[in-house]
């Protein structure tokens, strides 16, 4: 069976699947992953046929035959139709399985923009943007061209051995991303068995598989020296529609907390309870969605959705000037026209 009949078969499934609370999340995930193989029918096909694996609760009773009779014009009609079909199921669920009253779920972008976008999102709601792009001396008109800058200038802090660190109860004390690899990996203790080496190594690539494909891709064979390891994962950063590791997201969050005075708070479940747009200092709190580490989204305090994003990141940035009339601020918005915006 073809893998577009697969995936049209699995959407269907899961919008049916009210029992899932994370069936947004996952049709997301799905698509992001589909654009990265959609042109190339065998990887198409192969990655369809792993789905029906790792989702066999969809396909009871679903016969893998192949319909080699299908007439190509019917069936790509067919095809945006149900993708058509399926981006309406996900806004108009998207805002469900919240169940706080203060906030409710955004759309963001997605092909691995997605946590720099529901950082774009989130900010201008709550009017954070300006504060950001001043602070972390970022530029662009447009979201994705603010995306463009942000990754860059992640790059760069990489490339310049800014790793963040976190601290290693084993080893009493802090060690970076490279470091925990290389301790993995290449770590030598006296009266070491070959068993426990290979444990050890077992460790690296469990690291690696939670980590996104290209990082993986990038190290699953051996960890070069520290110098070539920030080289690639410096252009990893910064390559648009990359997915976001523990690297970018640990750097984030310390950047707005310790530059901005912002802090990022990542949610592995929703809420039960409201969320709060400020901390006990007064700092604004940036609120992100990300069950099961795979796509990112946000909780917004836009009950009305007063603020509506285009679809493809052509958002356009507010401009703030400061004009010294009677000694006060005047705040002077650009308007842009043409945009077409999601419903």
């Amino acid at each position: 069976m073809e893998g577009k009949q697969i995936l049209r078969h699995l959407f269907r499934e899961i919008v049916k699947d009210t029992s899932n609370k994370d069936r947004c999340s996952l049709q997301f995930s799905l698509l992001a992953e589909y654009r990265d193989v959609k042109d190339d029918e065998a990887m198409l096909n192969g990655w369809a046929e792993e789905l029906v694996d790792k989702y066999p609760q969809y396909f009871k009773g679903f016969a893998l035959v192949n319909n080699s009779g299908s007439n190509d014009e019917n069936e790509n009609e067919e095809n945006e139709e149900n993708e058509n079909e399926n981006n309406s199921d996900f806004e108009s669920n998207f805002e469900s399985n919240t169940e706080t009253v203060n906030v409710v779920r955004r759309l963001t972008l997605t092909t691995g923009d997605c946590f720099y976008s529901s950082i774009f999102r989130s900010a201008v709601e709550q009017g954070l943007l300006d504060q950001i792009m001043k602070c972390l001396k970022l530029s662009g008109k447009t979201e994705i061209e603010f995306i463009a800058s942000f990754r860059h200038m992640l790059a760069k802090r990489v490339k310049a051995d800014k790793l963040p660190k976190q601290y290693d109860e084993r080893l009493k004390k802090e060690q970076d991303l490279y470091e925990v690899l290389y301790d993995t990996y290449h770590e030598k203790i006296p009266g070491m068995t070959n068993e426990t080496s290979k444990e050890k190594l077992t460790t690296y690539k469990q690291i690696l598989s939670v980590s996104p494909v290209w990082f993986r891709t990038a190290f699953w064979n051996g960890l070069p020296m520290r110098e070539k390891f920030l080289e690639i994962v410096a252009k990893g950063v910064d390559t648009m529609k990359n997915w976001v590791g523990t690297i970018e997201v640990e750097m984030t969050a310390y950047l707005l907390k310790k530059v901005c005075k912002i802090n990022l708070v990542r949610h592995n479940t929703d809420p039960k309870t409201d969320l709060k747009s400020n901390d006990e200092d007064g700092q604004p709190i940036l609120h992100l969605r990300n069950l099961g580490e795979a796509h990112w989204e946000y909780y917004s305090f836009d009950l009305k959705k007063t603020i509506k994003f285009p679809l493809d990141g052509s958002y356009p940035i507010v401009v703030s000037v400061e004009a010294k009339k009677g000694g006060k601020r005047r705040v002077t918005r650009k308007k842009r026209r043409g945009l077409v915006f999601a419903n």
